[in-house]
């Protein structure tokens, strides 16, 4: 029996997003990109989700269409050739309908915050979409689409805190705000969008470069504000690591979205960028470093630039995913650490493809063989006037450590690489033929709870003991948390990390390390720019021990004696009794 019988309801290979992304080799923009990207997402409609019949959403992120707004701004009595200004800036934004009647208060807001900024709009327009396409639950849920076009002072990141501006004071959903590429999307199949959005069907819509996006909707809602790219990347996959990137944005000073996973990621991005002057490859590379197996094999300068990165940030972001990424003229195409999500790389005749399928194209049209990005690969992509350059993973990375280098001034970084990343606990007393140490019976019943344990870790041994399996139960715990539990909890149970475990498995050893890695930082780490830093110690286990070094260097941890000497600390007593409470003390 084939899958298909087994499961006729389950479309073959749906089961995450489709991403594309695809580049003129010339360098020069064309509809042809356009359309085969939009060509491309019909032919992985299979890799996206359907609620009552109606996709979860597609999108595409191209170039601003420039001859396209030419047009525009001379209907609208503005000098066409702004459009062809370094400066010029367009804005795609989603408001409610319910809110139709407050339009004027959001261009006048638009304008005051942006006078603030710089930033000067010029044209305003309602975008043109056809509605009737949309099926039931899409029109319900259909936003106003509004496009701004005008001038920006310097660059993006006047534009970004411009966005960040608009979302706090009013219900309004930046799409993209750029001044060098658009975001199209709606919540709806993938043969919806040209139908939905009809200016991407004019062959004076052109673009270099461009990043598709199909949605298969797992553990978020299926709305038009989530659905991807956004306006720096797309992603195929999940974020697992989404409180932690969440404190990560709350530490730097870059509002949270409030949406998916996906969009807090390209918020961080944007961050690192627009409010820390790092380029794409840079803040790719310190949201998606190397796993610390993969770091001991490098070079030694790039070990030293790794280690700097990960004390700074850390892999606060690893999948599943693939992602396509693209930053003004320069793109980053890479599949996280974990590797459980696929990216082909290819090229055609005039095109370099990077894409979760390779079957978007017919085997005639390959130009090389298409090539699997391995796990935690990267590939770098830069438009010129002579044409698309890319450069392969071990190339991307020496261009890494360059911006870094040059970015503080030294010849590279010099981390403390020996000590705990190269230790291991010590060895049994004794070796291999070391007599095993006879242990007293487990506690009578009713005294183990004094030690901790409670009714869960007793079932759980019962059918250990019983089979020789581990019980297989729900996909997690669902006892309660350990400061609210009547029963003593041991101290492990206050340490846990909120991760969305959907569809990522143990694959091997390393991976699975990396990902509930006990590694803790002490001391005060540099921004992500490298700029106000200090003394930075890591340690093998989150665990201080009092006074015996030789233990300490063992396991990877230092004395308390030493942490005194090494760093400023403060010591707090949180003892109390019951009665008095957290609350009740001096």
């Amino acid at each position: 029996m084939t899958w298909k019988e087994a499961y006729p309801d389950i479309p073959l290979g749906q089961d995450a997003c489709g991403i594309i992304a695809m580049a003129e080799k010339s360098g020069k923009p064309s509809h042809r990109i356009v359309r085969r990207t939009l060509e491309s997402l019909y032919r992985m409609a299979h890799r996206a989700g359907a609620i009552r019949g109606e996709g979860d959403g597609t999108g595409i992120q191209t170039d601003i269409p420039r001859e396209l707004w030419a047009g525009f701004l001379e209907r609208a009595g503005h000098d066409p050739r702004l459009a062809f200004n370094p400066r010029f800036f367009v804005g795609h934004f989603f408001v409610p309908k319910g809110e139709e009647g407050r339009l004027p208060e959001f261009l006048d807001l638009l304008k005051r915050e942006g006078q603030r900024l710089g930033v000067r709009p010029i044209h305003f327009q309602r975008g043109e979409v056809v509605s009737e396409v949309l099926g039931p639950v899409g029109r319900r849920t259909e936003p106003l689409f509004l496009q701004v076009a005008g001038l920006s002072p310097d660059g993006d990141a006047p534009l970004w805190e411009l966005g960040l501006r608009l979302e706090a004071q009013f219900p309004v959903h930046v799409v993209s705000l750029s001044t060098y590429s658009v975001v199209y999307k709606v919540r709806g199949a993938a043969e919806l969008l040209k139908r939905y959005y009809p200016e991407l069907s004019r062959p004076e819509f052109k673009s270099a470069i461009a990043l598709g996006h199909n949605r298969y909707s797992t553990n978020t809602l299926s709305t038009f504000e989530q659905v991807q790219p956004f306006g720096l990347l797309g992603h195929n996959g999940e974020i697992n690591t989404i409180e932690r990137l969440r404190r990560e944005l709350d530490f730097l000073g870059i509002p949270r979205t409030g949406g998916s996973d996906s969009q807090d990621l390209n918020r961080m991005l944007e961050g690192l960028i627009y409010r820390y002057g790092l380029t794409l490859p840079e803040a790719m590379d310190l949201v998606f470093p190397p796993i610390l197996g993969e770091v001991k094999g490098l070079p030694e300068e790039l070990q030293d630039l790794y280690m700097a990165l990960r004390q700074r940030f850390g892999p606060l972001a690893q999948g599943p995913a693939a992602i396509v990424s693209r930053h003004r003229d320069e793109a980053v195409f890479a599949t996280d650490a974990m590797g459980l999500r696929p990216l082909w790389q290819f090229e055609t005749p005039y095109e370099v493809v990077f894409s979760s399928e390779r079957g978007v194209f017919s085997a005639e049209e390959f130009v090389s063989e298409p090539k699997p990005l391995a796990p935690g690969e990267k590939v770098y992509l830069r438009l010129t006037e002579e044409g698309a350059k890319v450069l392969p993973f071990d190339r991307y990375q020496r261009l890494v450590l360059e911006r870094f280098a040059a970015r503080t001034r030294v010849e590279g970084y010099r981390v403390h690489l020996q000590g705990p990343l190269r230790q291991a606990p010590p060895p049994v007393a004794g070796g291999s033929e070391a007599q095993v140490e006879e242990k007293p019976a487990p506690p009578p019943l009713g005294v183990e709870r004094a030690y901790g344990w409670d009714r869960w870790d007793g079932a759980y041994l019962e059918a250990l003991a019983k089979t020789g399996n581990e019980p297989i139960g729900s996909l997690g715990y669902d006892g309660p948390l350990a400061a609210l539990n009547p029963e003593k909890p041991n101290l492990s149970e206050f340490f846990k990390e909120t991760v969305a475990v959907v569809t990522n498995p143990a694959i091997d050893r390393e991976r699975e390390i990396e990902h509930f890695s006990t590694r803790t930082l002490l001391g005060r780490r540099p921004l992500p720019n490298g700029r106000g830093g200090g003394r930075v110690e890591e340690l093998l286990i989150p665990i201080v021990l009092e006074s015996d070094q030789a233990l300490a260097e063992a396991f990877g941890t230092l004395t308390l004696e030493e942490v005194k000497a090494r760093f400023q600390t403060a010591t707090l007593v949180p003892q109390f009794a019951v009665e008095e409470g957290l609350l009740g003390g001096p």
